[in-house]
């Protein structure tokens, strides 16, 4: 046993079964490595005395780390008084042959003295730490990536002036395990605790990705070749990190910080990749930044040495140089390759129907509409909604059903009606939405979409048939007749955007005498109601092919229909090109328009001119690439509020039931 350091060097603690090497990181410095290398040979280990312990399932000690620092966390320490790793870590200890304990979690590297002397005082009086790191001008990109990638961070550019605003004092947070607030640096902090002859630092070759695992056999007292060999974690790419970056920020208020680790990090993060779309950009060291980072690094080797640890390994490679990036600034994507996308929404949705997150409730969607406002006393009005459309109710029709019935609780009757052919015309005023054809063809293909299909645009459309027979004709010419012969047609509005969409709302809130949004916004928590765009449509698809049938029908419904499509069409534009029909489909759609306008005037209705939007050109969903960056984060940020809502309601079910 190494002789204890004077009471006033260290913290009192309590016995503990064995002598502790306690590997602190600092975070991406070969870490994931090391600890693969370890947790895969601990039988290995066992045999020549060394524990490496299997606490949790975990390669890595985090679990038990939170705990020893007696911090709060959702799953694995609730209370922040939890220990439970630690008592069964004490038995592990303690069996017959253990002559050593290894344990390794980077989140050690990141906290302040006292923290550590309570982490500390857990594991008695003879612990060596080791301290792995490398270089700064590598470990910037690096270190900004994780945090990002967990859904944190500034932007980079922003972080990295705020990490070398004075690189010399080696306090460089928000690069934590560099923290300075409580008056120490990462070398002083645990020599403070431990003493100088307690403290190993090892700098892995960048050249040679083996050293790391060379020079911890030494260290062990272990054979050559004991220790499989792994290469370090697949990091994210810039264009990557900043996907989970974007989408952290979208939805950081409404999560925790395990929720948001899961969802973002390991969710998206390990489905982007695991995936085999674009990767995009990789982080790299501005050249602006170079300087600086380099003189963090000699700082950092002058404070290694004046520490007076054992070094393994060359500690000019502290401030060796990093490819740096050109000299124009970074800017923030503003949009994201879509095959990079859909692998992101494909690990969300998996993580999403795992526990704690998995539900056997559909819940109620994610992107809901307002209370409508000042309906305590009875509608002045009441009206007729009257969609025309070749196929459905269209998108006026979808939304009377809904308004009809949370309109009513404010009445004594239903002052909505939707008139279908058959039904008896009321004495009320008519809104008549015509969807052209092709309106309606792209109508159904979202409604495959939503539906889980995966079937290409020119697929789908080319196996349309928008012919329709003569009673068809006559059911609707019987329908108009009575309506204008019995009453008032306040609107005509050819549904041919969302614009279109939302004035025949509009007109329905004025014949009904509601505040204006009160049916408007009914829209936006209807999923299928707005016109999705080409790129929200390819995005559908892609994922639709991605999660493969994976998951259950109510993870449909809960993550992607109320989460990952809601979130999309509440951002559905106003204005957007309808993709071309083959020319098959469109002669008949042609056709249909051109009768749909003639049974119109025959009854006495003019339909509005909509050559206009006809200039604005088709849009193709098939031979999309890229998204809009914004639209992307709308997606995830469904999936994971659809899934946050799980666990919350878990949480208070649990809070309510203590």
């Amino acid at each position: 046993m190494r002789p204890s350091l004077p009471a006033w060097g260290r913290p009192r603690r309590e016995e503990f079964p064995a002598p502790v090497l306690l590997h602190i990181g600092i975070p991406k410095s070969a870490t994931t490595a090391v600890q693969n290398g370890l947790s895969k040979s601990r039988r290995k280990l066992r045999k020549a005395g060394i524990l490496y312990p299997e606490l949790d399932g975990r390669i890595n000690h985090h679990h038990l780390a939170v705990q020893l620092m007696g911090r709060r966390h959702g799953a694995w320490n609730p209370t922040g008084d939890s220990l439970d790793l630690l008592e069964r870590l004490k038995r592990d200890a303690a069996a017959p042959g253990v002559t050593q304990v290894v344990l390794s979690s980077e989140l050690l590297a990141e906290i302040d003295i006292t923290e550590a002397r309570k982490v500390l005082s857990h594991l008695g009086h003879d612990v060596r730490i080791l301290i792995t790191l490398r270089s700064i001008p590598q470990l910037l990109p690096s270190s900004w990536q994780q945090g990002a990638s967990a859904g944190l961070q500034e932007p980079f550019e922003d972080w990295l002036h705020e990490v070398l605003r004075e690189p010399a004092k080696l306090d460089l947070r928000p690069l934590m395990s560099m923290r300075g607030d409580d008056g120490y640096t990462l070398m002083t902090r645990w020599k403070k605790l431990v003493g100088a002859k307690n403290i190993t630092v090892l700098i892995p070759d960048p050249e040679d990705r083996t050293s790391v695992f060379v020079e911890m056999e030494q260290l062990l007292g272990l054979d050559q070749g004991t220790l499989p060999q792994f290469s370090s974690n697949t990091s994210l790419s810039f264009t990557q990190s900043e996907f989970t970056r974007l989408t952290g920020a979208a939805t950081r208020q409404h999560l925790t910080s395990f929720e948001r680790v899961q969802l973002v990090q390991q969710g998206m993060g390990n489905g982007m990749k695991r995936g085999t779309g674009t990767k995009g950009r990789p982080a790299t060291l501005p050249a602006w930044a170079l300087d600086a980072a380099q003189e963090a690094g000699r700082a950092l080797a002058r404070s290694v040495t004046a520490t007076r640890a054992t070094v393994l390994g060359d500690l000019d490679v502290l401030s060796a140089a990093a490819r740096t990036g050109a000299d124009e600034p970074y800017a923030q994507p503003t949009e994201f390759p879509l095959s990079m996308v859909i692998d992101g929404l494909a690990g969300g949705f998996r993580r999403a129907t795992e526990a704690p997150f998995a539900s056997d409730d559909a819940l109620r969607p994610v992107v809901r509409a307002p209370k409508v406002e000042g309906l305590r006393e009875p509608l002045s009005g009441t009206a007729q909604a009257v969609p025309l459309a070749f196929s459905g109710s269209g998108g006026l029709g979808r939304v009377a059903t809904v308004a009809r019935t949370r309109l009513h609780s404010a009445s004594d009757a239903h002052p909505l009606t939707r008139l279908k052919p058959g039904r008896d015309v009321r004495d009320a005023p008519a809104v008549i939405a015509v969807e052209p054809a092709a309106t309606t063809a792209w109508r159904l293909y979202q409604s495959h979409l939503i539906d889980g299909g995966v079937q290409s645009w020119a697929e789908f459309a080319g196996g349309l048939s928008l012919a329709r027979d003569d009673a068809w004709w006559q059911e609707r010419a019987a329908m108009l007749a009575s309506l204008v012969a019995g009453s008032d047609v306040r609107a005509v509005v050819t549904v041919e955007d969302n614009a279109a969409l939302a004035a025949a709302f509009r007109a329905l809130e004025a014949a009904l005498g509601a505040p204006a949004g009160a049916v408007t916004d009914i829209s936006h928590g209807t999923p299928g109601v707005a016109l999705m765009s080409a790129e929200h449509a390819a995005i559908l698809r892609g994922f639709n092919q991605a999660i493969d049938g994976r998951g259950q029908d109510v993870d449909r419904k809960r993550l992607v229909v109320n989460g990952l499509v809601s979130s999309l069409t509440s951002r559905a534009p106003e204005h957007g090109p309808l993709p071309t029909l083959p020319p098959t489909v469109a002669e008949q759609a042609r056709e249909h328009d051109e009768r749909m306008a003639a049974l119109l005037i025959e009854v006495g209705v003019e339909t509005p001119d909509t050559r206009a939007s006809e200039s604005r050109g088709p849009a193709d969903p098939d031979s999309v690439e890229v998204v809009d960056a914004e639209d992307a984060v709308a997606a995830a940020a469904g999936i994971i509020r659809a899934a946050r809502a799980v666990s919350h309601a878990a949480r208070k079910r649990a809070a309510a039931g203590s």
